[in-house]
């Protein structure tokens, strides 16, 4: 089976190989305002796309993205070798995020992305980031509204997230996440997982400059991410009316290819792509989520 966006790397599934697909030329500009390094510059982390410099649209209202009751609260449990063999990392980050039974936004988490220089086949690396995205035209870290979650139905049409569908795609690791369902007044919490193992969910990430800060302190650059969702189906619906967007195995090489153009009808075909992993997912109502972080907050009532 060939995917409509191969990159023909085939890291989970070898009969890809050979397939094409729209790619962009890493040695020329991949955006408006954003290029590929290819040596070490001050203007940017090695390896990673330069964020844009010029000003896109400021966030003046919701209309430039919507806020998300959803996907509030994750899991990451296990050891990070975990991580770096299921998802087939060639480099680790620093600082890298622990385990965690109770992640909230804009909490660092750990996030799967690829990096590419010139023509060179891209390296996947494990990194920390902010859980809250801030595109780099944003005049501080903060955004005006939250940003932990973007639509997928409208996502590319967004001055806060097209950037990153065009080429800076992420995965988010995780054990399960929590889910409130609302009877009134009365929300009970569950927790909705793979049977075994863990998921990688959609999302984006975007590098943040600090301005304030120095061309040479490392500590002026924000990696910043997003988890997307969609319209909830199924059993899901009874809980909430969206879901976060697990992608298939066979999807996370294209997702996370940095030279595979992104646009509307790409992200609906990963959407698409995910409801049987929704489908497959467990779920079962535990004790309510409080601001502690505890393997038990996940035991079933």
């Amino acid at each position: 089976m060939r995917l409509p966006y191969s990159s023909g790397r085939g890291r989970h599934n070898s009969t890809r190989a050979g397939a094409s697909g729209p790619k962009r030329d890493c040695s020329q500009s991949i955006a408006p305002g954003v290029v590929i390094e290819i040596e070490l510059s001050p203007d940017g982390p090695v390896g990673y796309p330069e964020p844009a410099t010029s000003r896109i649209e400021p966030l003046a209202s919701s209309t430039q993205g919507r806020i998300e009751a959803m996907c509030g609260r994750f899991v990451v449990a296990g050891e990070r070798r975990d991580l770096l063999g299921l998802f087939e990392i060639e480099l680790e980050g620093d600082n890298l995020p622990a385990a965690s039974y109770n992640i909230r936004p804009t909490d660092r988490i750990n996030v799967v992305v690829e990096s590419v220089k010139g023509d060179e086949t891209p390296v996947r690396r494990l990194e920390g980031a902010r859980w809250a995205l801030t595109p780099s035209f944003s005049p501080t870290l903060a955004t005006k509204f939250p940003t932990f979650n973007a639509r997928s139905e409208t996502v590319a049409e967004k001055p806060m997230f097209a950037a990153s569908v065009r080429s800076k795609r992420a995965l988010i690791p995780a054990s399960g996440y929590y889910e409130w369902k609302t009877a009134g007044k009365e929300k009970t919490p569950f927790y909705i997982h793979p049977p075994e193992g863990m998921i990688g969910l959609a999302g984006l990430y975007s590098w943040w400059k600090d301005a304030s800060l120095a061309d040479d302190d490392p500590a002026r650059w924000h990696l910043t991410t997003t988890i997307l969702t969609r319209e909830a189906g199924g059993w899901l619906r009874e809980i909430h009316d969206r879901t976060p967007v697990p992608l298939p195995p066979e999807w996370w090489d294209d997702w996370l290819d940095p030279t595979i153009e992104g646009d509307q009808s790409f992200v609906d075909a990963a959407a698409e792509a995910s409801v049987s992993v929704a489908d497959a997912l467990s779920v079962h109502e535990v004790a309510p989520i409080r601001g502690d972080d505890r393997a038990d907050l996940i035991a079933p009532l």
